[in-house]
């Protein structure tokens, strides 16, 4: 393999593994917090009518 593929193939795995993680930072601090809170708020009414029942 020559010195330059190589110099690719670095500079490719570099790069997958950048999106890779800012993926999972996406899901952990975006997508996670927001499913939270719609499953939170969607349970609201049910909370209320245990409260009044």
């Amino acid at each position: 393999m020559s010195l330059f593929v190589a110099k690719k193939l670095v500079i490719y795995r570099s790069a997958m593994v950048a999106l890779i993680i800012a993926g999972i930072t996406w899901v952990i601090l975006i997508i996670a917090p927001l499913e939270l809170f719609s499953v939170s708020y969607l349970d609201l009414p049910k909370r209320e009518e245990r409260k009044a029942g």
